[in-house]
């Protein structure tokens, strides 16, 4: 377990910390027993007429650009998508098929992302945010997000390179950054008689153990790599609400989130 919980925060994270308890407790939960379902659950994906009904997927009676596909986006965003004990959610791998599949279906007119995230990994994020941008950017099929009532980080990232991006009233926005973490349990362990050796090759090979104390150059190594995503995120930003990266890096909540009224101020949405 401790492994496993290491692995997953050690590595660049695009989400809102008071998630992070959530995130740790999911995967603690894992090894208590097998979860619900061995497949994470299926995009959420609802087609709509212009009349505000919904409309069969297999109804063949449809119109060019006639109808409206609701894509739900919720929980924390991961590549592969997870189904545990406490929470669930299909991958940004799917949900760009998903959202790709819309786009190519000539009786879709726009897509609405109904999002309601606290933000997940890196990994999964930027390739889903490009297939949104591409989208808006093709012309054929507009494309909004509505955040209802969390669009935090990696959910931020994706949920602005839509063309029109809004927000109920009381959401929470924003959370522009990145974070990782490292717990040396090597103490612990010493208390508890267990002493582990490792044997590398080369010297690199696997340092994030959590068995053993964080080298100068483990956490230059981890602060790079934050600090790469980080870059990559605010430019991401910049080009999804047409501001400059000084613009997002001051305005944007500087890591913190955002109220509506702030978020709209700002420009973010």
């Amino acid at each position: 377990m401790i492994e496993t919980l290491q692995g997953m925060l050690c590595q660049p994270l695009m989400i809102a910390s008071r998630s992070l308890p959530a995130l740790i407790d999911e995967a603690r939960a894992e090894f208590k027993g097998p979860p619900p379902t061995s497949e994470p659950p299926k995009v959420s994906c609802t087609l709509y007429g212009m009349d505000g009904g919904q409309v069969s997927q297999r109804d063949g009676q449809r119109k060019p650009g006639s109808l409206i596909g609701l894509v739900q986006i919720s929980g924390t965003m991961t590549r592969h998508g997870y189904s545990g004990f406490f929470s669930s959610a299909p991958g940004t791998l799917e949900i760009g098929r998903k959202l790709q599949s819309l786009n190519r279906d000539e009786s879709v007119g726009s897509i609405v992302l109904a999002i309601h995230s606290p933000g997940g990994t890196v990994v999964g994020t930027a390739e889903l945010a490009q297939i949104v941008y591409d989208i808006r950017d093709a012309g054929q099929t507009k494309i909004v997000t509505v955040a209802d009532a969390m669009m935090a980080s990696a959910a931020a990232y994706v949920g602005t390179a839509a063309n029109e991006v809004y927000a109920i009233p009381s959401a929470t926005l924003g959370s522009i950054g990145v974070v990782s973490a490292y717990s040396d349990w090597s103490k612990y362990l010493e208390r508890m008689g267990i002493e582990t050796t490792y044997v590398r090759t080369p010297e690199l090979k696997a340092r994030f153990t959590g068995q053993e104390p964080l080298s100068d150059a483990m956490l230059g190594t981890m602060q790079k790599n934050v600090d790469d995503a980080y870059s990559e995120f605010v430019d991401a930003m910049a080009r999804n609400r047409g501001v400059s990266v000084k613009h997002v890096d001051k305005h944007f909540g500087g890591g913190e989130t955002l109220t509506t009224r702030e978020a709209i101020d700002a420009g973010m949405i």
